[in-house]
C-alpha cells in the first residue's frame, strides 16, 4: 500500500512537470507565432516608408493609414479589425494574444502603437493590462526592435505607474541618450518585467 502511493506522488509529481512543460511550451509557440506575424507587417510597411511618412505633417497629429495598411493586405489573417477599444483608447487591431495594435502616421514618422495584454477594467474601475506578458515584451525587443536599430528613430515602452523610458536609433542616439543598439537582454527583461497587469504598457516603434 505504502508503495502503490509512492508510485501514484510520483506519477502526479511527473504529472504536474509535465503540465508546467506543456503551458511554458504552448506560450513559446504562441509568442514565436506573434513575432512572426509582426515581422510582417512591420517589413512590409517599411518597405513603403517614405510614402508613409510624407502623408503626416511635423505636427503631432495623427493619421490614419489603415486603408493603405488594408490595401497591401499585410494584416496577418488571425488579427481582428477593430477601430476602437472602448476604453477611451483606440486602436486598429486585435492580434490572437489580446495585444492591441494602432498604427498611424505622425510628424512625418511611421508608428507602432503596442497596447501588451490589451485593456480590461479592474473592481475600481480603472483600465488595467491583466493579460500583460512580460516573455512578449522582452521578444518583441530582441526579435523587432532590436534588429531595426538602424531603420528605428525612437523606442519608447510607456508605463501608466512611473516614468516611461525612450531608447533611440542610430541616427539620433545622440548627446548621452539611451541607444537600440546597446539594448542587452537583460536590459530588456528589466525594462519589461517593471511591467505589471495592474497599469498599461505599451512599445511604441518610430520610424
Amino acid at each position: 500500500m505504502i508503495e502503490m502511493l509512492g508510485v501514484l506522488a510520483i506519477i502526479g509529481v511527473l504529472s504536474v512537470a509535465g503540465i508546467a512543460g506543456y503551458s511554458k511550451a504552448m506560450e513559446k509557440f504562441k509568442v514565436n507565432k506573434a513575432i512572426e506575424e509582426y515581422s510582417y507587417l512591420i517589413y512590409g510597411l517599411l518597405e513603403h516608408l517614405d510614402e508613409i511618412q510624407k502623408i503626416s505633417q511635423p505636427t503631432t497629429d495623427k493619421y490614419d493609414i489603415t486603408e493603405l495598411i488594408d490595401a497591401l493586405q499585410l494584416v496577418p489573417k488571425t488579427w481582428i479589425v477593430q477601430r476602437s477599444s472602448g476604453h477611451g483608447v483606440n486602436y486598429n487591431y486585435l492580434d490572437p494574444n489580446q495585444n492591441w495594435v494602432s498604427i498611424f502616421s505622425r510628424n512625418n514618422l511611421l508608428v507602432f502603437d503596442i497596447v501588451i495584454g490589451g485593456l480590461t477594467t479592474d473592481e475600481n474601475q480603472k483600465d488595467i493590462a491583466a493579460n500583460f506578458s512580460a516573455n512578449f515584451c522582452v521578444e518583441l525587443l530582441n526579435n523587432i526592435a532590436y534588429p531595426l536599430h538602424s531603420a528605428l528613430n525612437r523606442l519608447y515602452m510607456y508605463k501608466s505607474k512611473g516614468d516611461g523610458k525612450s531608447f533611440y536609433g542610430d541616427n539620433y542616439c545622440k548627446n548621452n541618450l539611451s541607444c537600440i543598439s546597446s539594448l542587452t537582454i537583460a536590459k530588456m527583461h528589466e525594462v519589461c518585467s517593471a511591467c505589471s497587469g495592474t497599469e498599461i504598457c505599451a512599445v511604441t516603434l518610430e520610424f
